[in-house]
C-alpha cells in the first residue's frame, strides 16, 4: 500500500494535480482576504463598480483566448515531443490571440467613451485594460499540455501576492477604487510577461512567424470551441456584467461576493480535472467513444459525494461566511441559497463536457449545449435582474447549468449506445 502510495506521487498526473492545487489554494485564499477588505474599505456600492470593471475584463479573455484554452492544451499535449510542431502551434495560436486583443481594446476603448454605464468611471475601465492583456498572453494552455504546471503555479502566486500587497498598502478610502483595479492591473500584466519569458527559456521555443495558411486552418477549425466557451460562459461568467448594465452597484456587489464564493471552491475542486485533462486526452484517443463514455461516468462517480459534502458545509456556515464578507445586506442569504447547487452542476458540467465530448472530438455537440445554455441563461438574466437584482441573476445562473447539464448527459449516453 505504501509502494502505491509513493508510486502515485510520482507520475505526472499528481505532480500537475499538486501543483494546480497549490495554485488554487494560494489564489483562493488571496481572494477571501481581498474581497472582505475591499468591500470594508470601498463599500458594497463601490465593489460592485470594481467587480464589474473587473469582470468585463476577464469576460473580454474569453474572447481573446477563442477556446484555446482548452484545444492548445490537446494540441500541446499530443505533439509535445516535437519541439518543431510545438514551437510552431505556440506562436500561431499567441499570434491570433493578440490580434484579436487589439482588435477588442479598439472597440472596448470606444465602448467606455461613448455608453453611459461606462464612461461615468472611464479611468477605471481604462485601467482594467492591463487585467486583460496580462490574462491574455499567459499560456496556461501551453504549460497545461506540456504537464509542466509547476512554473505558472510560482508566477501566478508570487504575483498575485504582489497585487494584494499593492491593494492592502494604498486602498485605504471608498475614493482608492482606481488604485485597487491599476494594483491588479499590474500584477496581471507581470504576471503574463514572466510567463512567456518562462515558456521560451525552459522549453527551447524558437521564435519564428507560422505560415498563414497554417494560422487561418487553426482560426477557422477551432471556431466551434471559440462559440462553445463563448456561450459557455455567457452563463458562468457574463452575469456579473449584465447585472452592471440593469441594476445598482450594490446588487452587483452581492451577486459578486456570493459568486466569489462559490467559484473559490469550485477552484479547490479544479485542479483534479485540469490535472487529468491533457491525460485522458491521450487515453480518449486510444479507446472507442462508447468505452470512453463509460470510463468518464465512472470518473464522475468520484466526484458526488464530496461535492454534497461541500454543498452542505457552506449551508451551515452560511452565517460565519456572511460575516467575515462584513455584508449587511440580507438578501445575500437568498442569493447564496440560490447558486449553492453551482457547485455541483458546474463542475459536472466541466468534467461531462470539456473532458468528455471536447475529448471525444464532440465540440460541436457541447457548442450546442452550451448556445443553448447561454441563451437561456441571458434571457432569464435580463428578464429577471431588472425586478429582482442579484437573486435574479442567481435563478438565471442555476437554470441554465441544469439545462446543459442534462443535453450533455443526453449527447453522452448517445455516444454509449452506438456501436
Amino acid at each position: 500500500m505504501v509502494n502505491k502510495i509513493v508510486n502515485l506521487t510520482k507520475t505526472v498526473v499528481f505532480k500537475n494535480f499538486s501543483a494546480l492545487l497549490i495554485l488554487q489554494l494560494g489564489n483562493t485564499a488571496l481572494a477571501l482576504l481581498l474581497m472582505p477588505y475591499l468591500i470594508n474599505i470601498l463599500g458594497v456600492g463601490n465593489y460592485g463598480l470594481y467587480s464589474f470593471a473587473f469582470a468585463i475584463s476577464m469576460y473580454l479573455v474569453i474572447l481573446t483566448d477563442y477556446g484555446f484554452g482548452f484545444t492548445g492544451v490537446k494540441l500541446i499535449s499530443i505533439h509535445r515531443d516535437n519541439k518543431a510542431k510545438v514551437s510552431a502551434i505556440f506562436h500561431s495560436i499567441q499570434i491570433i490571440k493578440i490580434v484579436i486583443l487589439i482588435a477588442i481594446l479598439i472597440v472596448y476603448a470606444l465602448a467606455i467613451l461613448f455608453v453611459d454605464a461606462l464612461s461615468k468611471n472611464s479611468e477605471l475601465f481604462f485601467l482594467s485594460f492591463g487585467v486583460l492583456i496580462g490574462q491574455t498572453i499567459v499560456p496556461v494552455w501551453f504549460f497545461q499540455g506540456m504537464e509542466k504546471m509547476k512554473f505558472i503555479t510560482i508566477i501566478n502566486l508570487m504575483i498575485r501576492l504582489i497585487a494584494v500587497i499593492l491593494i492592502l498598502l494604498f486602498v485605504k478610502t471608498p475614493e482608492d477604487i482606481n488604485l485597487a483595479i491599476a494594483s491588479q492591473a499590474i500584477g496581471f500584466s507581470i504576471a503574463g510577461l514572466l510567463s512567456i519569458y518562462i515558456a521560451y527559456s525552459k522549453f527551447d521555443l524558437k521564435f519564428s512567424l507560422p505560415k498563414t495558411a497554417d494560422t487561418l486552418q487553426l482560426l477557422s477549425s477551432n471556431r466551434h470551441m471559440f462559440f462553445s466557451t463563448l456561450s459557455l460562459n455567457l452563463y458562468k461568467n457574463f452575469n456579473v456584467v449584465l447585472l452592471g448594465f440593469l441594476s445598482t452597484n450594490v446588487e452587483v456587489g452581492i451577486y459578486s461576493a456570493v459568486e466569489k464564493i462559490i467559484k473559490a471552491v469550485q477552484s479547490l475542486i479544479a485542479p483534479m480535472s485540469q490535472a487529468i485533462y491533457p491525460n485522458i486526452s491521450l487515453k480518449f484517443s486510444k479507446l472507442k467513444p462508447n468505452k470512453a463514455v463509460i470510463k468518464l461516468f465512472k470518473i464522475a462517480t468520484y466526484y458526488i459525494v464530496p461535492l454534497f459534502i461541500i454543498t452542505i458545509g457552506l449551508l451551515l456556515f452560511k452565517n460565519y461566511i456572511k460575516e467575515f464578507l462584513g455584508i449587511e445586506n440580507n438578501e445575500f442569504y437568498i442569493v447564496f441559497y440560490i447558486l449553492l447547487p453551482v457547485i455541483i452542476l458546474g463542475t459536472i458540467n466541466y468534467l461531462l463536457g470539456i473532458i468528455g465530448l471536447v475529448n471525444l472530438n464532440k465540440e460541436k455537440w457541447f457548442n450546442k449545449a452550451t448556445i443553448i445554455g447561454g441563451l437561456i441563461n441571458l434571457s432569464l438574466c435580463f428578464l429577471l435582474s431588472k425586478t429582482y437584482g442579484a437573486a435574479g441573476s442567481a435563478i438565471a445562473l442555476i437554470f441554465a447549468e441544469l439545462i446543459v447539464l442534462l443535453i450533455v448527459i443526453g449527447y453522452l449516453l448517445k455516444i454509449k449506445k452506438a456501436k
